[in-house]
């Protein structure tokens, strides 16, 4: 996955799979939650702010806004996260490896314990021929 032109991919990884597409002005990131509740996130590739609001899983409104930087030919999602009871941000980095594998590194607060922060590195293998 070269962040350059388009780009239609199918990633997995512990059995949950992500469809990512990519154009000049925007990255699509579709997937499930584990709950199996449909998951969209659309980030627009010039850092200006993206909206991508989403529901706790009893229902309730969450706003989710983010803005992307490039870093060499990684792409840094900043995000930040207000629901009825809590804000937080956290940042994922968003690489191929040299397997040709994605990589999303996720570094943000841990609900708990409270105070300290979660750093997670997922690595996506390459399904299909896309």
């Amino acid at each position: 996955m070269a962040f350059t032109g388009a780009l239609d991919k199918a990633f997995v990884s512990l059995g949950l799979q992500l469809t990512i597409k990519q154009s000049e002005s925007a990255l699509v990131i579709e997937g499930t939650w584990p709950d199996n509740r449909a998951n969209q996130r659309t980030y627009r590739l010039d850092g200006s702010a993206s909206e991508n609001p989403t529901t706790t899983a009893q229902g309730e409104p969450v706003a989710v806004t983010s803005t992307t930087e490039w870093m060499s030919n990684a792409l840094l999602v900043r995000t930040t996260t207000v629901g009825p009871a809590f804000r937080y941000q956290w940042f994922d980095i968003y690489s191929i490896n040299g397997d040709g594998n994605l990589v999303i590194a996720s570094v943000g607060p841990n609900l708990f314990p409270s105070g300290t922060t979660s750093t997670i590195t997922r690595t996506y293998k390459r399904i299909g021929s896309k």
